[in-house]
Protein backbone atom coordinates (compact mmCIF):
# COMPACT_ATOMS: atom_id res chain seq x y z
CA UNK A 1 0.00 0.00 0.00
CA UNK A 2 1.03 3.33 -1.03
CA UNK A 3 1.76 5.80 2.17
CA UNK A 4 1.77 9.53 1.37
CA UNK A 5 3.00 12.14 3.37
CA UNK A 6 0.51 14.42 5.22
CA UNK A 7 0.90 17.46 3.98
CA UNK A 8 1.95 20.65 6.23
CA UNK A 9 -1.57 22.27 5.68
CA UNK A 10 -3.77 19.03 6.43
CA UNK A 11 -1.34 18.42 9.65
CA UNK A 12 -1.68 21.70 10.99
CA UNK A 13 -5.20 21.94 10.56
CA UNK A 14 -5.77 18.38 12.03
CA UNK A 15 -3.80 18.67 14.85
CA UNK A 16 -5.23 21.79 16.28
CA UNK A 17 -9.17 22.56 17.05
CA UNK A 18 -10.49 21.95 13.90
CA UNK A 19 -14.32 20.46 12.63
CA UNK A 20 -14.07 17.61 10.17
CA UNK A 21 -16.13 15.34 8.93
CA UNK A 22 -15.93 11.55 7.02
CA UNK A 23 -17.75 10.18 4.25
CA UNK A 24 -17.96 6.66 4.05
CA UNK A 25 -19.94 4.47 1.59
CA UNK A 26 -23.32 3.03 2.58
CA UNK A 27 -24.15 -1.02 1.64
CA UNK A 28 -26.42 0.57 -1.14
CA UNK A 29 -23.36 2.87 -2.51
CA UNK A 30 -24.74 6.17 -1.27
CA UNK A 31 -22.45 8.37 0.89
CA UNK A 32 -22.74 8.60 4.17
CA UNK A 33 -21.23 11.86 5.98
CA UNK A 34 -20.90 12.71 9.98
CA UNK A 35 -18.81 14.60 11.41
CA UNK A 36 -16.10 13.42 13.62
CA UNK A 37 -12.81 14.07 15.76
CA UNK A 38 -9.52 14.10 13.99
CA UNK A 39 -5.99 13.83 15.31
CA UNK A 40 -2.85 12.89 13.87
CA UNK A 41 -0.45 9.83 14.68
CA UNK A 42 2.47 9.75 13.21
CA UNK A 43 2.63 9.78 9.58
CA UNK A 44 -1.57 9.09 9.89
CA UNK A 45 -5.03 11.07 9.90
CA UNK A 46 -6.75 9.66 13.04
CA UNK A 47 -10.17 9.10 13.85
CA UNK A 48 -12.60 8.39 16.76
CA UNK A 49 -15.47 6.28 16.79
CA UNK A 50 -17.22 3.45 18.16
CA UNK A 51 -16.92 -0.41 16.69
CA UNK A 52 -20.57 -0.24 15.94
CA UNK A 53 -21.39 3.08 14.53
CA UNK A 54 -22.88 3.25 11.00
CA UNK A 55 -19.08 4.48 9.69
CA UNK A 56 -17.17 1.87 11.09
CA UNK A 57 -19.37 -0.60 9.84
CA UNK A 58 -19.13 1.16 6.49
CA UNK A 59 -15.72 1.21 6.57
CA UNK A 60 -15.11 -2.24 7.51
CA UNK A 61 -17.30 -3.46 4.34
CA UNK A 62 -15.60 -0.71 2.31
CA UNK A 63 -12.64 0.92 3.72
CA UNK A 64 -12.52 4.20 1.49
CA UNK A 65 -13.02 7.74 2.86
CA UNK A 66 -13.02 10.95 2.84
CA UNK A 67 -12.11 13.61 5.10
CA UNK A 68 -12.50 17.16 5.48
CA UNK A 69 -11.64 19.85 7.88
CA UNK A 70 -11.82 23.16 8.53
CA UNK A 71 -9.98 25.54 11.06
CA UNK A 72 -13.03 26.28 14.33
CA UNK A 73 -11.40 29.76 13.81
CA UNK A 74 -11.43 29.85 10.24
CA UNK A 75 -14.07 28.60 8.51
CA UNK A 76 -13.30 29.34 5.01
CA UNK A 77 -10.06 26.90 5.93
CA UNK A 78 -10.38 23.61 4.19
CA UNK A 79 -7.92 20.27 3.82
CA UNK A 80 -8.80 17.05 2.19
CA UNK A 81 -7.87 13.95 2.71
CA UNK A 82 -8.78 10.70 0.52
CA UNK A 83 -7.76 7.24 1.02
CA UNK A 84 -8.38 3.54 2.87
CA UNK A 85 -8.48 2.95 5.76
CA UNK A 86 -5.10 1.29 7.43
CA UNK A 87 -5.60 0.45 10.67
CA UNK A 88 -8.13 -0.08 13.83
CA UNK A 89 -6.73 0.45 17.40
CA UNK A 90 -9.01 -0.84 19.67
CA UNK A 91 -8.59 0.75 23.28
CA UNK A 92 -5.56 2.70 24.44
CA UNK A 93 -2.77 2.18 22.50
CA UNK A 94 -0.83 4.29 24.95
CA UNK A 95 -0.46 1.01 27.31
CA UNK A 96 0.55 -1.53 24.63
Amino acid sequence: MRQTRIPDQVRAIAEGPSHAHIATILPDGSPHSVPVWVGVEGEWISVLTSPGSRKARNIARDPRVSITMTEANNLHSMAQVRGRDADRIEGDRRGR
